[in-house]
């Protein structure tokens, strides 16, 4: 098992898994890859900084919105209940909404319990590499 993965809940990987050849074979210049599985405290800090400042008070205050990258501190990837997935195209990683949308698509096929959630189906924030499990 890859470094990424170690933590991770049974079902991310293995709905991932399932999905994962579905999408490459609909999209054969892609390959689809987890690209963040469990995080620590400090590394959700250090995401949850991004287009924020510290106040006098020690809260952080958001700054710039364009650069905020989550809104929480109690994310499901510091006990290992979500990853991001990212799309790799000549080397490069595509962020293209319709590509997540796709494999979203698959994914909720093959996911036959339901079990997973897709950030980009949130209506505050639109996470659309994220997908997590209660």
């Amino acid at each position: 098992m890859s470094a990424i993965l170690t933590g991770v809940d049974d079902r991310l990987i293995t709905y991932f898994n399932l999905s994962k050849p579905i999408f490459e074979e609909k999209h054969p210049d892609y390959k689809v890859i987890i690209s963040q599985g469990v995080r620590t405290k400090e590394q959700q800090l250090a995401l949850y900084k991004k287009g924020r400042k510290k106040g006098d008070d020690g809260k952080y205050y958001i700054t710039d919105k364009k650069k905020v990258v989550t809104y929480t501190m109690k994310s499901k990837h510091l006990d290992g209940k979500a990853i991001d997935i990212a799309f790799i195209k000549d080397k490069k990683c595509d962020w293209s909404t319709d590509l997540f949308k796709d494999f979203w698509m698959i994914l909720n096929k093959v996911d036959v319990l339901k079990s997973i959630t897709w950030g980009g189906n949130w209506r505050r924030f639109k996470d659309y590499p994220h997908f997590q499990v209660d």
